[in-house]
Protein backbone atom coordinates (compact mmCIF):
# COMPACT_ATOMS: atom_id res chain seq x y z
CA UNK A 1 0.00 0.00 0.00
CA UNK A 2 1.40 3.22 -1.04
CA UNK A 3 1.14 5.92 2.03
CA UNK A 4 0.12 9.42 1.28
CA UNK A 5 1.32 12.21 2.94
CA UNK A 6 -0.85 15.17 4.10
CA UNK A 7 0.48 17.99 5.12
CA UNK A 8 -1.39 18.81 8.71
CA UNK A 9 -0.89 21.73 10.61
CA UNK A 10 -0.97 25.58 9.86
CA UNK A 11 0.93 24.41 6.09
CA UNK A 12 -1.91 22.44 5.30
CA UNK A 13 -4.04 25.04 4.33
CA UNK A 14 -1.29 27.13 2.59
CA UNK A 15 -0.55 23.97 0.10
CA UNK A 16 -3.79 23.46 -0.73
CA UNK A 17 -4.28 27.41 -1.58
CA UNK A 18 -0.87 27.40 -3.19
CA UNK A 19 -2.01 24.22 -5.42
CA UNK A 20 -5.38 25.76 -6.18
CA UNK A 21 -3.84 29.07 -7.48
CA UNK A 22 -0.89 26.88 -9.70
CA UNK A 23 -4.35 25.26 -11.46
CA UNK A 24 -6.02 28.06 -11.58
CA UNK A 25 -3.16 29.43 -13.59
CA UNK A 26 -2.03 27.29 -15.96
CA UNK A 27 -5.85 26.72 -17.12
CA UNK A 28 -5.98 30.69 -17.48
CA UNK A 29 -2.77 30.65 -19.62
CA UNK A 30 -4.11 27.47 -21.22
CA UNK A 31 -7.22 29.63 -22.58
CA UNK A 32 -5.17 32.44 -23.20
CA UNK A 33 -3.46 30.20 -25.87
CA UNK A 34 -6.46 28.54 -27.11
CA UNK A 35 -8.03 32.03 -27.51
CA UNK A 36 -4.71 33.61 -29.47
CA UNK A 37 -4.29 30.27 -31.31
CA UNK A 38 -7.69 30.38 -32.57
CA UNK A 39 -7.54 33.94 -33.41
CA UNK A 40 -4.93 33.55 -35.73
CA UNK A 41 -6.08 30.34 -37.90
CA UNK A 42 -9.00 32.34 -38.40
CA UNK A 43 -7.24 35.53 -39.32
CA UNK A 44 -5.27 33.38 -41.56
CA UNK A 45 -8.36 31.47 -43.46
CA UNK A 46 -10.00 34.86 -43.51
CA UNK A 47 -6.84 36.21 -45.46
CA UNK A 48 -6.37 33.37 -47.86
CA UNK A 49 -10.21 33.44 -48.75
CA UNK A 50 -10.05 37.39 -49.32
CA UNK A 51 -7.00 36.71 -51.54
CA UNK A 52 -7.86 33.97 -53.01
CA UNK A 53 -11.80 36.12 -54.23
CA UNK A 54 -9.72 38.87 -54.73
CA UNK A 55 -8.05 37.28 -57.61
CA UNK A 56 -10.84 35.27 -59.11
CA UNK A 57 -13.31 37.71 -61.48
CA UNK A 58 -16.64 38.12 -60.40
CA UNK A 59 -19.63 36.36 -62.36
CA UNK A 60 -21.33 39.98 -63.73
CA UNK A 61 -17.10 40.72 -64.78
CA UNK A 62 -16.82 37.14 -66.60
CA UNK A 63 -20.23 37.73 -68.25
CA UNK A 64 -19.48 40.99 -69.46
CA UNK A 65 -15.78 39.74 -70.97
CA UNK A 66 -18.12 37.09 -72.58
CA UNK A 67 -20.40 39.63 -73.75
CA UNK A 68 -17.87 41.48 -75.63
CA UNK A 69 -15.87 38.79 -77.24
CA UNK A 70 -18.91 37.66 -78.64
CA UNK A 71 -19.96 41.38 -80.44
CA UNK A 72 -16.24 41.65 -81.67
CA UNK A 73 -16.46 38.28 -83.42
CA UNK A 74 -19.69 39.88 -85.02
CA UNK A 75 -18.71 42.82 -85.68
CA UNK A 76 -15.39 41.42 -87.35
CA UNK A 77 -17.23 38.92 -89.33
CA UNK A 78 -19.23 41.67 -90.78
CA UNK A 79 -15.99 44.24 -91.41
CA UNK A 80 -14.82 40.80 -93.14
CA UNK A 81 -17.73 40.33 -95.33
CA UNK A 82 -18.28 43.70 -96.33
CA UNK A 83 -14.38 43.54 -97.74
CA UNK A 84 -15.51 39.90 -99.30
CA UNK A 85 -18.45 41.68 -101.05
CA UNK A 86 -17.08 45.09 -102.02
CA UNK A 87 -13.24 44.97 -102.38
CA UNK A 88 -12.55 47.37 -99.74
CA UNK A 89 -13.09 48.08 -96.41
CA UNK A 90 -16.14 50.09 -94.80
CA UNK A 91 -15.78 53.86 -94.00
CA UNK A 92 -17.05 52.95 -90.38
CA UNK A 93 -19.84 50.99 -88.45
CA UNK A 94 -22.59 53.23 -89.17
CA UNK A 95 -22.09 51.96 -93.12
CA UNK A 96 -21.97 48.37 -91.96
CA UNK A 97 -25.05 48.95 -90.41
CA UNK A 98 -26.77 51.31 -93.20
CA UNK A 99 -26.21 48.53 -95.75
CA UNK A 100 -27.54 45.69 -93.68
CA UNK A 101 -23.89 43.84 -92.37
CA UNK A 102 -25.16 44.87 -88.84
CA UNK A 103 -28.72 45.30 -87.85
CA UNK A 104 -27.12 47.67 -85.93
CA UNK A 105 -24.25 48.86 -84.02
CA UNK A 106 -23.96 47.16 -80.66
CA UNK A 107 -23.31 48.47 -77.53
CA UNK A 108 -20.05 47.83 -75.82
CA UNK A 109 -20.70 45.71 -72.16
CA UNK A 110 -17.94 47.53 -70.67
CA UNK A 111 -18.41 51.35 -71.33
CA UNK A 112 -22.89 50.91 -71.65
CA UNK A 113 -22.27 52.74 -75.48
CA UNK A 114 -22.45 52.23 -78.95
CA UNK A 115 -20.19 55.24 -79.90
CA UNK A 116 -17.22 54.44 -77.65
CA UNK A 117 -15.96 51.84 -80.65
CA UNK A 118 -12.15 52.28 -81.20
CA UNK A 119 -12.01 51.72 -85.22
CA UNK A 120 -8.51 50.85 -86.98
CA UNK A 121 -7.84 52.30 -90.31
CA UNK A 122 -6.54 50.60 -92.77
CA UNK A 123 -3.28 51.15 -94.20
CA UNK A 124 -3.38 53.97 -97.46
CA UNK A 125 -3.69 52.15 -100.87
CA UNK A 126 -0.39 52.27 -103.12
CA UNK A 127 0.54 55.11 -105.07
CA UNK A 128 -1.52 55.19 -107.62
CA UNK A 129 -4.89 52.88 -106.70
CA UNK A 130 -8.06 54.45 -105.83
CA UNK A 131 -8.92 52.12 -103.28
CA UNK A 132 -9.90 54.50 -100.07
CA UNK A 133 -9.21 53.73 -96.23
CA UNK A 134 -11.48 51.98 -94.24
CA UNK A 135 -11.91 49.80 -90.52
CA UNK A 136 -10.30 46.85 -90.49
CA UNK A 137 -10.35 46.26 -87.07
CA UNK A 138 -12.95 47.20 -84.05
CA UNK A 139 -11.59 47.58 -80.68
CA UNK A 140 -13.57 48.21 -77.00
CA UNK A 141 -13.66 51.66 -75.99
CA UNK A 142 -13.01 50.56 -72.30
CA UNK A 143 -9.86 51.81 -70.27
CA UNK A 144 -10.37 49.01 -67.91
CA UNK A 145 -8.04 46.04 -67.29
CA UNK A 146 -9.39 43.05 -67.91
CA UNK A 147 -9.67 39.74 -65.14
CA UNK A 148 -6.70 38.02 -67.22
CA UNK A 149 -4.44 41.71 -66.91
CA UNK A 150 -4.95 43.16 -70.24
CA UNK A 151 -6.60 45.75 -71.37
CA UNK A 152 -10.07 45.69 -72.89
CA UNK A 153 -8.85 47.80 -75.29
CA UNK A 154 -6.14 45.47 -77.04
CA UNK A 155 -8.92 42.59 -77.28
Amino acid sequence: MIATQTAKGPDASYSAGRLIMFSLEHSLRSLIALVATICFVSHSVAGIAAGALAGQPDALTRSKEAELKRILFAMREAIDQYYVDNARYPRNLKTLEAEGYLPKIPTDPLTQRNDSWRTIRSKPPARGQRQQTGIYDVKSGSKRTASDGTRYSDW
